[in-house]
């Protein structure tokens, strides 16, 4: 009998995952919604994407100075020749990979 309450249990869960919508917390945004958002940003109120599912976005060439980008889902989104946003907190910022090293100059060769 336990067995067939597990199954059941199981079951349940498994149709209420399925039939599940994406969580309010984790909205999918088009690109013109972020760069609307953005536009209408300030630095007294940036853009709030906590939590939102950016993925799968182009999002080059986009300023995310006044964003806020904590908790967002960035998967496969492209950030070519973006700006980072800031990060107030010690956490990593999650467009950390965009910044890229300066160049150095060539150490000078010892005679």
């Amino acid at each position: 009998m336990t067995g067939a309450v597990v199954a059941a249990a199981l079951a349940s869960l498994a149709a209420g995952i399925a039939g599940a919508g994406p969580a309010p917390a984790q909205q999918r945004l088009t690109r013109d919604q972020v760069v609307m958002a953005l536009a209408a940003a300030t630095a007294q109120a940036p853009a709030d994407f906590t939590g939102k599912d950016l993925s799968g976005l182009d999002l080059s060439g986009v300023d995310f100075k006044r964003a806020n980008l904590s908790r967002c889902r960035l998967v496969k989104t492209r950030f070519a020749n973006a700006h980072p946003a800031r990060s107030s907190s010690p956490s990593p910022c999650p467009m950390r990979s965009l910044r890229t090293p300066t160049s150095r100059a060539p150490s000078s060769t010892r005679p």
